[in-house]
């Protein structure tokens, strides 16, 4: 058996010393600072509020890697944890597939991409898309017919919903009534109008929508007020603070119903916050939106066809 001559010997205990040196020597870049999320504010209207967009391609984290430089052009994870412990490195993961962003409140009228009357849980209406003249469900019943007092009429398949949301309510102790439902184009066009008249148009535009842009011509939403108090709920302050305000704020969503524009959101909903205007979804949709966190203008949009 032959022994190893002693100058190899020498130089891998060189190599290993000059290693370790280089390693130990090298210092551990610091984390990237994280991309913050910006939130905005723009003015509203009376059924629908506006402005600046989140984004969420900026909402990331950074992982501290143990790096050190075999050179100028090369840069190598040994794949070390904070304990020193050797990890094998993660592979890289696949891209995934970004919606378009959600676009800022433009104040035109391009027509909504879906405004069929099946499409009534997709229809996004805001600043910017807008329904037809002449669209009018033919399913559109009274009120009353959900048990409830008050003005207006919805679809045929929401009043269901509708009549186990006032029975609970009235259950609570904090009872509701019913102070709008749909509104024709012809309807949504003179209430602008009248704010348009009563203040003056820059103000109507974060007080009312104009014609098509508004929710309640879907047939879907309403305004709701307490019962037996005989006041519109945009008179208080914030109806919000009411007991059926509360209420319907805590517990709308179990029975499918959103808050359309809610307080704080008005730069992503393009619409003043209203406390009283709730959009029906449907219980797997309301429960969907409420689970997210999500505005209701954030859900549509992710629901579009933004290919």
């Amino acid at each position: 058996m032959r022994s190893t001559p002693f100058y190899l010997a020498a130089l891998g205990l060189c190599a290993g010393i000059g290693a370790g040196a280089l390693f130990l020597g090298s210092e551990e870049p610091e984390a990237p600072p994280s991309a913050e999320q910006t939130n905005g504010a723009n003015p509203g209207a009376e059924s629908d509020s506006g402005g600046t967009v989140l984004d969420r391609d900026k909402d990331s984290s950074s992982r501290d890697d143990n790096r050190f430089s075999l050179g100028a052009a090369t840069d190598v994870n040994l794949g070390f944890t904070d304990e020193g412990d050797a990890q094998p490195a993660e592979p890289p993961q696949p891209e995934t597939e970004k919606s378009a962003p959600l676009p800022s409140c433009s104040l035109t009228s391009t027509p909504a991409k879906y405004v069929a009357y099946k499409d009534w849980d997709r229809t996004l209406l805001d600043y910017t898309y807008k329904l037809p003249k002449d669209y009018a469900p033919n399913d559109l019943v009274s009120v009353g017919r959900a048990g409830l007092r008050g003005n207006g009429m919805v679809r045929e398949f929401v009043v269901a919903d509708l009549k186990k949301m006032g029975e609970a309510a009235a259950k609570a102790g904090a009872p509701i009534e019913i102070q709008s439902g749909y509104r024709s184009y012809a309807d949504q066009e003179a209430t602008f109008q009248r704010w348009v008249n009563t203040t003056n148009k820059e103000h109507a535009l974060v007080a009312s929508a104009r014609a098509g842009h508004s929710e309640h011509q879907l047939g879907t939403v309403i305004d709701v007020r307490s019962k037996g108090e005989g006041r519109a709920p945009w008179s208080y302050e914030d109806w919000a603070d009411t007991k059926a305000g509360a209420w319907m704020l805590e517990n709308s969503w179990k029975y499918g119903f959103i808050l359309s524009y809610p307080k704080g959101e008005s730069e992503t909903t393009c619409y003043m916050y209203e406390s009283w205007h709730f959009r029906y979804m449907g219980i797997d949709g309301a429960r969907e939106i409420h689970e997210s966190g999500h505005t209701l203008r954030e859900y549509l949009w992710s629901r579009q066809d933004n290919s």
